[in-house]
């Protein structure tokens, strides 16, 4: 279903995002679903290996360690960088009425892998690395002002993953948009996250809150936890990606500039349903078709046909 692209406030954002959400709840769960479990599982199994001793260890057995905690780190970077992406591309596509599917989503991500860690881990490195030299300095003060830039840098950040999935942009081109994109939306940025992160947090309280009652442990805590945060991952970004759109429309026009991409698409196919709002017949006009025919006055009426044959008109000539 086609939407109408508009700025929109808080509450129509978080209304339109639980829309959205609920309309294509398998879709939308589903996939949520399977990365955030893979990834609780894998969060599980490196934990593991971090807190394994090994007393009298060998070099080969120290090497197959850390080959193995690489290996399950690239695998938890890999599926924390795949579920924003197929979220964003995925309810894009129904915020701009094309046509989404799982597949659909899974095939455009997939080739971009190699890029969408890259921009995960610019994203990171940019927040995370103020925070650590200046908690080194061992000064509260310090300390603060060094969550504080990570706060801002991930305002700053904050459509980077929605200009890089949607735009199709570089991580460097992704995290330079944004920057720009954000100017002028970053209290608003900043209230959302908050406001999502509230409810976010309400909904994952009331789900451990479940774990513990039902005393599950190990390998089932996991799966519940995943489960839990899934329901909650699709509405997070819903939220963003159509801030997002507020801002392109705000700022750049967007809503004019996809009406017009799709009066393009239209005419090049021959549809000519897509323009039908603002076609003749909205307009208190004719529909178009068969050009009308205009009525000759009375006593003017012409004889075509006679004239073709040569014979005379009827009409005397003047003198």
């Amino acid at each position: 279903m086609a939407r109408e692209l508009r700025p929109l406030r808080l509450g129509e954002t978080l209304a339109e995002s639980f829309t959205i959400y609920t309309e294509n709840f398998a879709a939308l769960f589903g996939m949520s679903a399977v990365i955030s479990v893979l990834g609780q599982l894998v969060t599980r199994w490196l934990g593991g290996l971090l807190s394994v001793g090994v007393p009298g260890a060998t070099p080969a057995t120290i090497a197959a360690a850390l080959t193995g905690i690489v290996i399950t780190y690239g695998g938890a970077l890999l599926i924390t960088s795949l579920l924003p992406a197929l979220m964003i591309d995925f309810m894009a596509r129904i915020y701009k009425g094309e046509p989404a599917s799982v597949g659909g989503t899974i095939s455009a991500i997939i080739p971009r892998i190699l890029p969408l860690i890259g921009i995960m881990l610019l994203r990171g490195l940019a927040v995370l690395v103020p925070v650590v030299l200046l908690t080194l300095t061992m000064s509260p003060f310090l300390m603060l002002v060094g969550y504080a830039i990570a706060i801002y840098l991930m305002i700053l950040l904050a459509f980077s993953m929605e200009v890089f999935v949607a735009e199709g942009m570089s991580p460097v081109a992704s995290i330079k948009r944004s920057i720009s994109l954000t100017k002028g939306y970053r209290g608003r940025i900043m209230g959302y996250s908050l406001v999502v992160g509230i409810i976010s947090s309400i909904v994952t309280a009331i789900g451990l809150w479940i774990v513990r009652l039902l005393a599950l442990s190990g390998i089932g805590a996991s799966i519940l936890t995943g489960l839990i945060s899934a329901v909650v991952s699709p509405f997070t970004y819903a939220v963003l990606i159509l801030l997002y759109f507020t801002a392109r429309i705000e700022k750049e026009g967007f809503d004019l500039e996809h009406l017009a991409d799709q009066f393009g698409a239209a005419a090049d196919s021959g549809d000519s349903t897509v323009g039908e709002p603002f076609g003749d017949s909205a307009m208190g006009q004719e529909p178009r078709g068969e050009a009308p025919r205009s009525e000759a006055p009375q006593g003017e009426t012409l004889r075509d046909d006679e004239r073709r044959d040569g014979e005379p008109s009827g009409d005397k000539p003047p003198e």
